[in-house]
């Protein structure tokens, strides 16, 4: 009988090969790496630490509301993918930067 596989970057490295998507990701960052989970702030700025980069030059996206409001609040620019018009932005005191349909519509914005 097998071990069970410990969570953190190595499910995710197996899975971004597996999905294709593996070779346009720069980095795969786990939470694992610090034991804190959403919505705590360190959590968010995990990749502007990994990448060497500003919270402002990063993008955040997310199709959970809550999620990239949690990430607004840690300074992120944010979008969240409202997949259905059935839901609604959760009131938490801070709104995602942008809002689209579908994650077709992100190249465009941020070629802009």
């Amino acid at each position: 009988m097998a071990a069970p596989q410990k969570l953190g970057a190595g499910p995710l490295q197996h899975v971004s090969s597996w999905s294709g998507i593996r070779d346009v990701l720069d980095e795969i960052i786990s939470v694992e790496e610090v034991k804190i989970f959403k919505t705590s702030n360190r959590v968010y700025w995990l990749a502007t630490e990994r990448l060497k980069v500003s919270n402002p030059e990063l993008g955040f996206v997310s199709a959970n509301n809550w999620d990239g409001v949690a990430a607004v609040s840690a300074g992120l620019r944010t979008f969240w993918i409202q997949r259905t018009t059935a839901e609604v932005p959760e009131e938490l005191g801070f709104q995602v930067d942008v809002t689209v349909k579908a994650i077709t519509e992100l190249p465009e914005l941020l070629r802009a």
